[in-house]
């Protein structure tokens, strides 16, 4: 994106889904795709545990293909592409301005302007963006966080669904760092499985950038049932 960002200025956000595609830049998208797949896997086997139900082949297989919708649908947004479904083709269109508050875009603008009236080289633009907080180290490991603790979540409670939990709980690690949100979200209780915590409005951990809450989920019938 700094590249982007040096070459075409903040104007050019838009169309950066279109030009990742037309050099060549998706080959990361299924590099994120296979790391996001995995973290999938993991979160469905421990739902499958926690359900008590004995899997059939054809159920596994059904978890298999939510999971894989999952993962590239979230691959293909941390790139600002989009995934889709009926193709099964990662496309650009989107507009990546995701992830970035108003005030970077502001900063990246001011910077751009500045490198135009004095003559900076490609490289002086590009330390300039990436010493901006929201391209450094520390906003690369948010955004990898935060995507495999949406897909984590996401299927997380698909799998649940699928095994016929009926409610969820979310929690909190219960510190002095616990934001009014998360609390409001714990209060809630027990809620349908496919409503949303009052307190976010989020369905899925996590709540937020960061979020440290973990949900659980309530099955009605504690026998072993196939599925």
């Amino acid at each position: 994106m700094i590249e982007f960002i040096t070459e075409y200025g903040i104007d050019g956000l838009p169309d950066y889904g279109d030009t990742i595609l037309l050099q060549g830049w998706d080959q990361y998208f299924e590099e994120v795709s296979r790391i996001l797949l995995d973290a999938t896997v993991y979160s469905s086997r421990e739902i499958l545990s926690e359900s008590n139900r004995e899997p059939s082949d054809y159920f596994l297989n059904q978890v298999a293909k939510e999971n894989f919708q999952i993962a590239n649908e979230e691959s293909a947004a941390l790139l600002g592409l989009h995934w889709d479904r009926i193709s099964g083709l990662a496309s650009g269109g989107l507009a990546v301005t995701w992830g970035l508050s108003q005030t970077l875009l502001d900063q990246i603008e001011k910077a751009v302007i500045q490198a135009e009236e004095e003559g900076w080289s490609k490289s002086q633009v590009e330390q300039e963006i990436t010493n901006l907080s929201g391209f450094g180290a520390d906003r690369a490991k948010q955004l990898s966080q935060n995507a495999l603790s949406f897909v984590d979540g996401k299927s997380s409670r698909r799998v649940a669904s699928m095994t016929g939990a009926t409610e969820k709980f979310s929690e909190t690690v219960g510190d002095d760092h616990v934001c009014a949100e998360c609390e409001e979200n714990e209060a809630d209780g027990w809620i349908p499985i496919n409503e949303q915590f009052s307190g976010s409005g989020t369905e899925d951990t996590p709540h937020h950038p960061n979020c440290r809450c973990s949900v659980s989920y309530r099955w009605q019938e504690a026998a072993v049932t196939a599925v």
